[in-house]
């Protein structure tokens, strides 16, 4: 029992002496996040990289939303950062920390440089897309720089399929409008089949002659267009007519005057 338990003191001892190697994390997938990363590289730690979703409040916001826990000095006014993830455990967030030994908060875009923030992480609101850093030491930014760059939405990432796609479906173009034996005229036939075959009747014909069954519009069969010169030649042809009359009488009178 007593070589289990040296056993085990041992093993436990090594475990605690190898440093935690840091967490396999990495930065939000697409621009929809802000993506934090926390360097412990001065406490003995790795540099943690993490996605915080959707669009964080604030950078407090972007560090718990990115799973890291955070600790404000209690006697500070406003929100002063003085632990993340509990680091440094010696800092015993009342006051703000040293110069030499506090978390720095900067800013980034993907694939860019830090930039030193001017406002509180409580006060600050990151957009989406862009990174937050965090850095403990004498305010020197992240040893690791700003992701590179989401790739853009709805770009494919993956080679394309040599199965060639199905070609479109063929659209069947519109029927070319019918044209009537005898006219140089195009006519719907949708058009001729909602309309009745009306007879042409000459403009000096004194009655109107109604249309007979012979003459209705057959469903289905194209409507010919009247011709336009019907009335006036049938007009003409009935003065000229009215005119050789006139004339026989005038050649009677003179006969008969004559005699």
């Amino acid at each position: 029992m007593r070589m289990q338990a040296a056993v085990v003191a041992v093993l436990s001892a090594t475990a605690l002496a190898v440093p935690a190697a840091p967490a396999s994390a990495a930065a939000c997938a697409d621009p929809t996040g802000v993506s934090v990363v926390v360097d412990f590289a001065s406490l003995g730690g790795g540099t943690q990289r993490q996605c915080a979703p959707g669009d964080p409040s604030s950078g407090v916001a972007a560090l718990r939303g990115a799973g890291f826990t955070t600790t404000r000095a209690a006697q500070e006014p406003g929100y002063f950062m003085c632990r993340i993830n509990g680091k440094p455990a010696q800092d015993p967030c009342q006051r703000t920390s040293p110069a030499d030994a506090y978390w720095s908060y900067w800013h980034g875009k993907r694939g860019g440089g830090w930039t030193y923030s001017t406002l509180g992480p409580a006060d600050y609101d990151p957009a989406p897309g862009t990174v937050e850093g965090w850095a403990f030491g004498a305010g020197k930014p992240p040893s690791s720089p700003p992701p590179a760059a989401a790739p853009a939405a709805g770009v494919a990432t993956t080679r394309p399929s040599a199965t060639p796609s199905a070609s479109p479906a063929r659209t069947t173009p519109p029927a070319s409008p019918a044209v009537a034996a005898g006219s140089t005229e195009p006519v719907l036939a949708s058009s001729a089949a909602s309309s009745p075959a009306v007879p042409v009747t000459p403009a000096s014909s004194p009655s109107t002659a109604a249309a007979s069954p012979a003459d209705a519009h057959v469903p289905g069969t194209v409507q010919s267009r009247p011709n336009k010169f019907a009335g006036p030649v049938a007009a003409g042809v009935l003065v000229l007519a009215i005119l050789a009359a006139g004339l026989r009488k005038l050649r009677r009178r003179r006969r008969e005057d004559v005699l």
